[in-house]
């Protein structure tokens, strides 16, 4: 029987005794044996790796008998080699970080298998875009600011990943290195081309145009393809605008779709040019993303040959093309008949930002069978080739994510089974807790619209609201922006929100306590995410109760329920803030996309706002009343005895008052 102590030795033979990526697999699985196998005089069972031309990449062997010989074809095939010894026997879990193992150390682990190898996953490309990381920024574990890059990293890898976007702008050029040297390849955001730094960062003042600056266009290209020479990479070709947006809305001449597809069409083939001179294998791919699905639908699109098409969802799971403010053209975003055998892949959102409704800070708010339904359609319809999933911080979307691994492998989606399994492995006896649990939050989401797929996240609990807001205190007729959900008057919009807001508020309350009966599930992401959508449609009901109570002259009393709005948006942030504890402490901190925080400032700026119509010009009726006793607040021989509180501070102090009598 072979055995693993803290004696056994990994060692690398050969070409990969060279390899920085072999190094840096046998340092983490030196780790893995100290976090599991207790320091002891035992010896131990050396693990050599090989290279063995005959297995084709990604391919490995394992054979345990006098030794643990490791042969695989290329660096991420020992990669994973060891990554599945480090699960098998020393019971290392794929998300181990991310839903914090408990480990307990044995004094030598067994390895049960004798002979094992790898298994082909469905998908040739499998990976993350870490994106809109703005969590990561504020999150230091153990006081690393590169820590939950490579946690985020290994957990890809231990899903059976093998490509990676590593965050967004400078944080993509920054961590590429780090992905390279973990045997990842890397690939590039659909408005980075190439890899390329963002024209306006580079040259600020000049206007982003290719016809006005294309050799600087060509500099920032040739400079970024430079830079990842050596590293594994799928190129990504396309041309848009800065800020993630179309090109010609900063270039009025391409006024037809032939000119926008057409300039498309030459700067792709000029790119591919540039990276083959440096590549001549290189591999390729074009987003079928946004304004781009028009293009290729039309048939106006002329990719290299081989360039793998991206098609993506629309941020809520639907492989349709996305909303753009309140214009939802749903085009179908796949492939046409004929291209069904072509090198096709998708870019899916586990978590989207758009500014309006979608989830940042807790799990997708679309149903997990929905997504099943549309994972298996897509491949169905001939996306085979790559897969790249928008996981956003991680952290939140761990389910998802999990389902969305299990997708790559097999190419099919079967969310109950992996729900069970991924429930079973990380909360041991609560598997079906959880996936009634997972199906009741999605129920809870709140709804607009005729899709399934109309579902809102924690940013359909802050956008509206600002939208709503800003309308009411200009004295609008109607939020435009809220038309994305109903273009009516504005008080049929407050209206409603209150209705989707009372129900949601109503479902995820109900879940919330019988949550409390499963104390493992409570503490899950899933149960922080519950806490703070309790909060948060409590804080939107008594917005919009607020703004009713405006309209009908009661300024007091509307005063009041936006202080009730402000703390409850306070709740909120702190109900995932306090779920964060160890080494996750300041994971929330950064919540700078949703911005609960700033909801409660917004709360709080209404208040004086409403003060002013209110209490103005002398500022001390309201203090008295709300915060003197009832013998003092009718004596008013001096208008006020201390100075003038602001808006909140009031507000709080007359709520402990209140508290205080009962």
């Amino acid at each position: 029987m072979v055995r693993i102590t803290s004696n056994t030795t990994v060692e690398a033979i050969g070409s990969f005794q060279q390899s920085s990526v072999i190094e840096k697999a046998i340092s983490r699985m030196s780790r893995d044996i100290s976090m599991t196998v207790e320091t002891s005089s035992i010896p131990g069972v050396s693990i050599v790796i090989g290279k063995d031309d005959s297995l084709d990449s990604e391919q490995w062997t394992i054979d345990a008998v006098d030794v643990v010989s490791v042969k695989a074809g290329d660096e991420l095939g020992a990669v994973y080699a060891l990554l599945y010894i480090s699960r098998e026997t020393l019971g290392i879990k794929p998300l181990w970080f991310w839903n914090d193992q408990k480990f307990v150390k044995d004094k030598e682990k067994t390895v049960h298998f004798s002979h094992a190898e790898s298994i082909c996953c469905a998908y040739r490309f499998r990976g993350w875009f870490i994106n809109d990381e703005v969590l990561f920024l504020g999150w230091r574990p153990y006081g690393s600011d590169t820590l939950s890059w490579e946690m985020a990293m290994e957990a890809l890898l231990r899903l059976g990943g093998n490509i990676v976007i590593p965050g967004t702008d400078r944080d993509a050029r920054r961590f590429a290195p780090l992905a390279s040297s973990m045997g990842l390849w890397i690939t590039h955001h659909h408005a980075e081309p190439l890899g390329a730094e963002m024209f306006s960062r580079a040259f600020p003042g000049k206007t982003p145009s290719f016809i006005t600056h294309s050799e600087l266009y060509r500099k920032l290209w040739r400079e970024a393809v430079a830079k990842q020479k050596g590293m594994k990479i799928v190129w990504t070709l396309g041309f848009r605008g800065q800020g993630d947006k179309p090109f010609w809305d900063d270039d009025e001449a391409y006024d037809t779709d032939e000119k926008r597809a057409g300039l498309i069409n030459r700067i792709i083939a000029e790119q591919a040019e540039l990276v083959r001179e440096y590549d001549p294998d290189a591999v390729f791919a074009y987003n079928i993303y946004s304004e781009s699905v028009n293009f290729y639908r039309k048939g106006l699109l002329e990719l290299p040959s081989g360039t793998i098409k991206l098609f993506a969802d629309n941020g809520y799971g639907a492989m349709v093309t996305r909303r753009n403010g309140n214009d939802d053209p749903r085009e179908i975003s796949l492939p046409i008949p004929s291209d069904a055998s072509s090198e096709n892949g998708m870019y899916y959102h586990v978590s989207f930002y758009d500014l309006q409704a979608a989830n940042h800070l807790t799990p997708t708010p679309v149903s997990y069978s929905f997504i099943s339904s549309s994972l298996n359609s897509a491949y169905e319809s001939g996306i085979r080739s790559m897969i790249m999933v928008n996981v956003s911080n991680v952290k939140p979307h761990l389910s998802a994510i999990s389902l969305l691994a299990d997708f790559w492998r097999n190419g099919r989606a079967e969310y109950l089974k992996s729900l069970r399994a991924y429930a079973s492995l990380y909360f041991t006896d609560t598997p079906d807790d959880f996936i009634s649990y997972t199906e009741r939050y999605a129920d809870a989401s709140p709804a607009f619209g005729m899709h399934e797929d109309n579902k809102g996240g924690d940013q359909a609990f802050a956008y509206p609201v600002r939208m709503l807001a800003t309308s009411w205190v200009k004295g609008e007729e109607r939020s435009p922006d809220f038309s994305f959900i109903l273009d009516a008057p504005l008080s049929e919009q407050m209206d409603y929100l209150q209705g989707m807001m009372e129900r949601s508020h109503r479902l995820y309350s109900s879940l919330h306590e019988d949550m409390k009966n499963t104390s493992s599930l409570m503490i899950s992401d899933l149960g922080a995410a519950v806490a703070w959508y309790v909060h948060a449609s409590s804080a939107v009901l008594s917005f919009v109760d607020s703004y009713k109570l405006f309209s009908k002259g009661k300024i007091l009393e509307c005063f009041i329920a936006l202080g009730d709005a402000a703390s409850e948006y306070e709740k909120a942030i702190g109900s995932l803030r306090a779920s964060a504890s160890g080494k996750w402490e300041g994971f929330y901190s950064n919540d700078a996309l949703t911005d609960t925080d700033s909801m409660a400032e917004l709360m709080k700026s209404l208040m004086e706002w409403v003060r002013i119509i209110g209490d103005g010009p002398g500022f001390w009726k309201w203090h008295r009343y709300l915060t003197y006793s009832d013998e003092d607040k009718g004596v008013a021989l001096i208008t006020n005895y201390e100075k003038r509180m602001n808006a909140y501070d009031m507000y709080l102090k007359y709520i402990r008052m209140m508290k205080d009598r009962r």
